[in-house]
């Protein structure tokens, strides 16, 4: 069995969602660590940009990953992997979220995209040369005041207690979500934050913009369950989500 390794996102929710998924799809047959982080010193990196900060705050995750024996490693964040290229693994098997989504899309035959996150992940827009490889064209869902509304509303859910969204924050979320939307004609959006589709349900836009909804999360865990059954994890009927 092949020992998986997985460095807690922004907030506990969507690393609860990742660990949940990915250990109902094996059927509990599956080691894996968490790597919680402590997400103020994340947070304080990332708000000065200070990239090398955050490179040396990850590789340390990174390394007591690798000390306890975890030969696949993931990061529950899409924002972190603003430093991947900068992060050294070791023999392990990285699975990397942005590529994970470039792949998805180009399979799915997508040519434009909308992509809605964090400030960091949406202003700096790093992902775009990994999709521009795949010939896909990433647009920044960073319209104003809709992405600053988001924003803070996103803060607010991961700063919350619990897993269910309050009813108020996630109808809040629509409206800039929508407006966004409904400037953008692309062939599918991405919530491109892990907290995200835990807070609002995406397909519920997919008819009224005849455009694909992509949780960057859940493709995220498709990837790690396919490179865990790749490297010899066991494989029954059973282990089918």
């Amino acid at each position: 069995m092949k020992k998986l390794g997985i460095i807690g996102g922004y907030s506990y929710k969507s690393t609860i969602y990742y660990y949940e998924k990915i250990v109902y799809a094996l059927r509990g047959q599956c080691d894996i660590t968490i790597r919680s982080i402590d997400y103020t010193i994340f947070d304080r990196h990332t708000e000065a940009n200070d990239l090398n900060g955050l490179r040396m705050f990850l590789q340390e995750a990174v390394n007591d990953l690798l000390m306890v024996g975890c030969e696949i490693i993931a990061i529950a964040c899409n924002t972190a992997h603003i430093v991947k290229e900068k992060l050294e693994f070791g023999k392990a098997v990285f699975v990397d979220i942005v590529s994970a989504m470039a792949n998805y899309l180009a399979k799915e035959g997508i040519r434009s995209a909308l992509i809605f996150g964090t400030t960091l992940t949406v202003t700096v827009n790093f992902m775009k040369n990994d999709f521009d490889k795949k010939g896909i064209e990433l647009i920044s869902a960073d319209d104003n005041p809709h992405f600053a509304t988001l924003d803070a509303i996103l803060c607010d859910y991961c700063a919350s207690p619990g897993m269910a969204p309050h009813t108020t924050l996630a109808n809040d979320a629509i409206i800039p979500i929508f407006n966004m939307l409904e400037r953008h004609k692309v062939d599918a959006f991405i919530f491109g934050c892990t907290e995200l589709p835990l807070l609002c349900d995406g397909r519920q836009f997919e008819k009224k913009f005849n455009s694909h909804y992509v949780s960057s999360c859940d493709v995220h865990i498709e990837s790690i369950i396919t490179a865990m059954r790749a490297l010899g994890h066991p494989v029954t009927d059973d282990n089918e989500a």
